[in-house]
Formats: C-alpha cells, structure tokens, sequence
C-alpha cells in the first residue's frame, strides 16, 4: 500500500554520520581568521563598556529592592519538578 521511503536529507545524514566524508558539494567550516577574533573580542568590549552604566545603576537599584527569593525559588521548584517527571515517564 505505501512504500517507505527516506528523505535526501536523512539518507545524507546517515551515510556521512561518524564518518567525517561530506559530499563533494559541501565544504567544512574553515577556522575563524585572527582578525575575526580580534574584531569580535573588540566588539565584545565595546559591548560590555556600553551597558556598564546601565548595568552599575541597575545593581545600585537592587541593593535596595526588597529580597524576593520565593519569586526565584518556585519557578526552579516547577522546573524541577517537570523535569522529576519526564523522568519517571521514560
């Protein structure tokens, strides 16, 4: 009645899986150059020295906020629990 058939897609992906072979058309990745590392680490310092102030200031505001753990502790509880569960159905 129906015939089973395998996608292109997974029909390459199990016959080059473990076996590091790519088909002709397809290249690996090539390293990333120095100059690429060093424009990304630029970039990131200059991420991170744009979001400083914002940062200090939200760190001065929580130092007096109230303390609202239980806000943090049921999220982790049902987390964890949904997760005991997936658990037990395997």
């Amino acid at each position: 009645m129906f015939e089973s058939e395998i996608s292109p897609t997974i029909l390459l992906i199990l016959t080059n899986h473990g076996h590091g072979h790519y088909p002709k058309d397809q290249k690996k990745m090539e390293p990333i150059a120095t100059w690429e590392k060093l424009l990304l680490g630029v970039l990131a310092l200059l991420v991170i020295l744009w979001f400083s102030p914002g940062i200090n200031k939200m760190m001065g505001v929580s130092r007096d906020a109230k303390s609202d753990w239980i806000g943090l502790a049921i999220p982790i509880a049902m987390v964890s629990l949904f997760v005991f569960l997936l658990i037990l159905i395997i």
